[in-house]
């Protein structure tokens, strides 16, 4: 770790000499500006993000300097900065923030304030509603490149003979709406078995699956895992969510403790959670919380993991306040493997297969 340490610092400081060697000095404030940004997101991306299986190579950064000092604006930065960003691989969360995500993301934690699901001192929700970050990206415009596809379906649900089934592409906030219209078709339902699907869910809010469970479920629940971590700042992070964290910056851990009370509202004892290799984030987490704590029996194939129950960390670059979004911790092992191996995981092949091994 310790040589991992020496080694940012080399990169930072050699790329720092680079760009006095290439007259920084002698172009506009604005290119300054660029390159501080530049520099700060490689520092705090490589000795905070929890996983990254290649970085880019010095050669690699030093075009991009280049780059990134010849930018006229602040839509050409962000362009270039984007562009540099993809030569990192990891398997976790790890974005910049594009215009239309910020707005989303915005939205997204307005209504958690609302909701009073979160209090106006939370990381994140300070890092969106600041206002010079606002302020940029309203600036931005509307046609920044993004990153990825949001999902657009939400729950699908219905019955099929003596089950219930609950399709969830999402676990985006808003699906907390669909549980209203969940539990009215419930009410009607005499079979005993639900069947949850995941495969295709790639993630959103633990709160959802949370709130699903203690609808479901007459029972209540407390769940443990061991939650690991590294950065300066992604300890600082954790920290400000009141958590007790182990270690030092270099290597520290916690206990991540959900806890779940029944509403009453129902009492199924046959529940069974399909997941998939794109069960991913808080799919992920509830897919490891059914198996280790019996709520559901899990079936299908391996999950894409990562889900910790704390949302990815949001970071704001100094000069151009553009946020950069990645895993301030993760668990081990970062997938969770199903009670049931099954390939074939379509709901009538899955239905078959219950009521064949009786499970």
């Amino acid at each position: 770790m310790n040589m991992r340490k020496w080694r940012n610092k080399f990169i930072i400081c050699f790329m720092i000499v680079f760009v006095f060697l290439s007259g920084i000095f002698y172009i506009n404030r604005k290119s300054i500006g660029y390159v501080l940004d530049y520099l700060y997101f490689i520092r705090v991306v490589e000795t905070n993000s929890f996983r990254l299986n290649t970085i880019p190579t010095l050669d690699t950064k030093q075009i991009y300097l280049n780059k990134i000092m010849n930018c006229k604006n602040d839509r050409e930065f962000l362009n270039d900065l984007i562009e540099f960003y993809f030569n990192y691989e990891t398997k976790g969360h790890f974005n910049i923030i594009d215009v239309d995500s910020y707005h989303r993301i915005h939205q997204v934690y307005k209504n958690l304030i609302q909701d009073k699901r979160i209090s106006k001192n939370n990381w994140n929700y300070k890092k969106l509603m600041d206002k010079e970050v606002f302020d940029s990206y309203s600036k931005l415009g509307k046609d920044t490149p993004c990153l990825h596809e949001e999902n657009d379906r939400g729950v699908d649900c219905y019955e099929d003979k003596e089950f219930f089934v609950i399709e969830f592409h999402s676990f985006d906030i808003s699906m907390l709406n669909s549980l209203a219209q969940i539990n009215e078709e419930l009410q009607d339902f005499h079979g005993d078995k639900i069947i949850i699907d995941i495969s295709d869910n790639e993630g959103g809010s633990d709160i959802v699956w949370e709130k699903l469970v203690s609808y479901l479920s007459g029972a209540d629940y407390r769940y443990k895992s061991k939650i690991t971590g590294h950065g300066k700042t992604s300890k600082k992070y954790v920290e400000s969510y009141g958590i007790d964290v182990q270690g030092s910056e270099s290597k520290f851990s916690y206990i991540d403790c959900i806890d779940i009370q029944s509403e009453k509202l129902f009492n199924f004892k046959k529940v069974y959670l399909i997941m998939g290799d794109k069960t991913f984030s808080a799919a992920d987490s509830f897919a490891r919380f059914s198996k280790s704590t019996g709520f559901a029996t899990v079936i299908g194939k391996e999950s894409a993991g990562f889900g910790t129950g704390l949302d990815p960390m949001l970071l704001k670059l100094p000069y151009t306040n553009v946020l950069v979004m990645l895993d301030s911790v993760g668990k081990y092992p970062e997938t969770t493997k199903p009670t049931y191996q099954l390939n074939n995981i379509w709901i009538k092949d899955v239905e078959q297969y219950i009521v064949t091994n009786n499970i």
